[in-house]
């Protein structure tokens, strides 16, 4: 995350909760970016998987190299479920 509205953030069980309105931004590096795929409600990395739920008023990617920037505008919540292969589902980390 490299940008992003004051946020209350908590350690759960399951993950990390994180609550906040506005717009927030994550920078994705990866070694073999041009693997990655990122979009709006999931995230395909090598080797893992990310799964979003948002209620974002709008969503743009960027590419820059092996960067890729995430934005998600307006937002007020941002779920994220992380998958590793072979592992299945792991907990979900939580935005809202």
């Amino acid at each position: 995350m490299i940008q992003a509205p004051p946020l209350d953030v908590t350690a759960t069980r399951d993950g990390l909760a994180i609550s906040g309105t506005g717009d927030i931004q994550f920078l994705i590096h990866a070694s073999e970016s041009t693997e990655a795929g990122v979009q709006e409600t999931e995230w395909q990395l090598p080797g893992l998987t990310i799964r979003l739920t948002t209620d974002a008023r709008r969503f743009t990617e960027h590419r820059e190299g092996q960067d890729i920037q995430a934005d998600y505008s307006a937002t007020t919540t941002v779920n994220f479920t992380i998958e590793l292969p072979g592992k299945g589902d792991s907990p979900a980390l939580h935005s809202n």
